[in-house]
């Protein structure tokens, strides 16, 4: 049991973690009227695909675990593959049109 509960603190401080840091770049550059240059405005998109990639993930993936659930339903599933990939693709454009910058 105690493993177990290393490893949700771990999960759980990893999630708030990659919330408020990412967080915290979108406050900084959406108030720093100097940061409202191109390259931080992709930052800030960047940022905002990654909370968006944790919030599809983790959450269910801790339910399950406090749960001891092993399985996952197949709309589950579904819903949890096509964010990634939707995601992931975009994160991927996002990074192309990064380089051009």
């Amino acid at each position: 049991m105690p493993a177990h509960f290393c490893v949700f603190a771990l999960i759980s401080v990893m999630f708030f973690a990659t919330l408020t840091g990412h967080g915290l770049l979108i406050l900084l550059i959406l108030v720093d009227p100097l940061l409202h240059i191109p390259m931080y405005f992709f930052l800030w998109q960047l940022s905002l695909i990654d909370i968006l990639f944790t919030l599809a993930i983790v959450p269910k993936m801790i339910s399950d675990f406090l749960l001891h659930k092993t399985a996952i339903s197949a709309s589950g599933c579904g819903t949890q593959i096509f964010l990634g990939w939707a995601l992931g693709g975009t994160e991927c454009i996002l990074l192309g049109l990064m380089s051009y910058d």
